[in-house]
């Protein structure tokens, strides 16, 4: 009893420094014991728990269902792993759960319950929720939007517009940096961000141009900002085609080029004409 008693202890300390919480349920599933971190995460107290089964404790959901299904694996006595649950908290907020446990059995092969480890997850759940707000802000946009990591030269993200314009998935596209699209050295892009990086919030904007696969020459308005991301820093490039724009522009400078030369063409051509004309008028 001494051993077991020690190398469940052991087992505890271990837990608690892999998870946020150890708990145990007995064989009718009822919580026999609840660490004390669990109050952090979900604003009860262990004894909230002991006692009860997981399905009775008040604002415990699992996500994605019912108890049904984590009934028949306790029943069954298998072992799970990141079964996510929601604990509604009194002051109307949320918690989210990840619990993992195994069953018990003594040398005899009784079962006698459960014992696990708990992990809240709501800071994740919260931060995938923003990325996913962010990530449907950025693909409503028409503008191709990359986000890249300063110091790996990589994309952490990049919207749908951009995928569109190179031909790549996300996924593809997150396996590169700019210097991987674009025909600019890796050093000149990095001398570009830490001008932004330095100009502060108010970011930079620029027009650049680069040769396209068919041999063309294309146009882009680029607009960046540099965010602080923990020690990072991230490199928020908004580009929009502007080649149209452009041409346009480089068509009618052309244009009314021709026109002056067309003018001072023809006002060389009549410039004998005026003169005679001018001195028969005087002589008159």
């Amino acid at each position: 009893e001494q051993a077991l008693r020690e190398s469940e202890e052991r087992f505890r300390g271990l837990s608690e420094l892999a998870s946020d919480w150890f708990w145990e349920i007995d064989e009718h599933y009822r919580f026999s014991s609840m660490s004390e971190r669990v109050s952090g995460a979900t604003g009860l107290l262990p004894d909230d728990y002991v006692g009860k089964r997981r399905w009775e404790i008040p604002g415990l959901t699992p996500d994605g269902g019912d108890w049904e299904g984590h009934k028949r694996v306790l029943e069954a006595r298998q072992p799970f792993r990141d079964f996510a649950v929601t604990q509604l908290k009194s002051d109307g907020s949320s918690s989210h759960m990840l619990l993992s446990g195994e069953p018990v059995f003594d040398p005899a092969g009784r079962f006698h319950g459960y014992r696990g480890t708990a992990k809240d997850v709501t800071q994740r759940r919260r931060d995938e929720e923003e990325l996913r707000r962010f990530r449907a802000a950025m693909d409503m946009s028409v503008d191709a939007i990359y986000l890249t990591d300063r110091a790996a030269m990589r994309f952490v993200d990049v919207n749908e517009a951009a995928c569109l314009k190179w031909g790549h998935t996300r996924q593809q596209l997150l396996d590169m940096g700019p210097q991987d699209l674009f025909p600019t050295d890796r050093e000149e892009f990095e001398r570009a961000f830490d001008e932004v990086i330095a100009t502060g919030a108010s970011g930079m904007r620029t027009e650049s141009s680069y040769r396209a696969a068919d041999g063309g020459t294309r146009w882009n308005d680029l607009q960046r900002r540099a965010l602080r991301s923990g020690e990072r820093w991230i490199i928020v490039t908004s580009s929009r085609d502007i080649t149209e724009l452009v041409e346009a522009v480089e068509r009618r400078e052309r244009a009314i080029r021709e026109a002056v030369e067309a003018f001072s063409r023809a006002i060389e051509l009549r410039a004998p004409y005026l003169v005679g004309h001018s001195r028969r008028v005087a002589g008159f």
